[in-house]
């Protein structure tokens, strides 16, 4: 392949979204990553963009190589011109001077002024464009513009040529056989067009890959208020998630998901805020409401509806209290169960107690949460 049909700036288009469907096998050997088809895109744009660099200043300007044709139509003149002389053998002169021109010899006063004028446009696309632009200095610079119209070949494509090079100092352009320049376009274009294919395709693979990963823990990214159905479509959300870093409620709040958190230190229980932000024309902050408060306690069943309609998250801050309000949701999913409801957003219950959650009433909200959109997670020493 010809090394000319790019310039160094569309060859590296090219080195660059080859980089692209790479990222994409390791993608699909690795699983979902929280960058790599971020990265991906990233790549097909800087390559869009290198690519229309090259269309516009590089490949747009390669010039055809007219030689050919412009060889063609002086050997055409100079037969017309040797016609001529055939023709008016009578009218040469046998005197050359070193100075005369192609068409000096022929006897110029002794031809009417038809004949003169015939002349004139045969000789002028023989003359040398040097020789031409000292007869226009010694005129004065006049031009009748007898010659730019006589001319029919030569002229005429190297006046299209100018036109195409404005612009073009301190450039040298390149030039190659037409042959050549259809295939620089063709592959111009082709590599556009793949580039094109490759950031829309990338955008949606970004888009798939948030969804993969809004319900992994530990990559999950950028909390969106998205229906549970769609996450859930791709990757279900898992009935028991265990966590050692941070728990993350506010990031639970920002996805429209509903918890209740249940713990048995009170000062961890004072630090979680009445509400939390979250980005929703309806409702801008998501309400966090304690179980048990100076003006009494809520109701476990209130409580559940509470949260299985996303009205509102709960704070629980006894370890007795939390057993008690799990025993009862385990009653109440079972009913639910058996009817085959479900919540539209998840509920989380979030158990931050420092000893282990009852196995039995482990195995039993594993087998609910399931069916039901619950999540069970558990933080830190809790973990069984």
């Amino acid at each position: 392949m010809n090394s000319d049909y790019f310039s160094q700036i569309g060859w590296i288009s090219v080195l660059v979204w080859l980089i692209v469907p790479v990222l994409w096998v390791v993608y699909s050997i690795k699983g979902p990553r929280r960058w790599l088809c971020p990265i991906a895109l990233i790549l097909a744009i800087v390559a869009l963009a290198l690519a229309k660099d090259n269309s516009k200043n590089y490949v747009n300007l390669i010039q055809p190589d007219r030689s050919a044709m412009i060889e063609a139509q002086q050997a055409r003149d100079e037969a017309s011109l040797e016609a001529l002389k055939e023709s008016r053998g009578n009218d040469l002169s046998d005197v050359r001077f070193a100075e005369d021109a192609t068409g000096d010899s022929l006897d110029r006063a002794g031809m009417d002024k038809d004949d003169l004028k015939y002349l004139d446009k045969k000789t002028d696309s023989l003359t040398p464009d040097w020789k031409k632009g000292k007869k226009t200095r010694t005129a004065g610079g006049v031009d009748d513009g007898s010659v730019e119209s006589a001319v029919g070949g030569g002229n005429a494509i190297q006046a299209a040529d100018s036109e195409v090079l404005d612009g073009m100092e301190g450039r040298v352009p390149v030039v190659m056989l037409q042959e050549d320049l259809d295939k620089a376009n063709r592959l111009d274009a082709m590599n556009l067009n793949i580039i094109y294919f490759l950031v829309l395709f990338g955008s949606l693979m970004v888009v798939i890959d948030y969804l993969k990963r809004a319900n992994i823990y530990g990559i999950a990214s950028l909390p969106l208020p998205l229906p549970s159905a769609w996450l859930n479509s791709l990757t279900p959300l898992p009935p028991v998630v265990e966590r050692t870093g941070p728990i993350g409620l506010s990031s639970l709040a920002k996805r429209g998901d509903s918890f209740v958190y249940l713990t048995d230190n009170p000062e961890a229980a004072a630090k979680i805020p009445e509400s939390f932000s979250r980005i929703s024309l309806r409702q801008k902050r998501a309400d966090v409401l304690r179980a048990d408060g100076e003006q009494g306690s809520i109701d476990d069943d209130f409580i559940f509806e509470a949260i299985w309609y996303g009205r509102s998250s709960f704070v629980v801050d006894s370890a007795a209290r939390s057993e008690k309000l799990l025993e009862h949701f385990i009653e109440l999913l079972t009913k639910r169960k058996e009817t085959r409801a479900k919540v539209s957003q998840s509920v989380h219950l979030v158990w931050d107690i420092t000893h282990p959650i009852p196995e039995a009433q482990k195995e039993k909200l594993t087998r609910l949460a399931k069916a039901t959109g619950f999540s069970l997670i558990l933080c830190n020493d809790s973990i069984a």
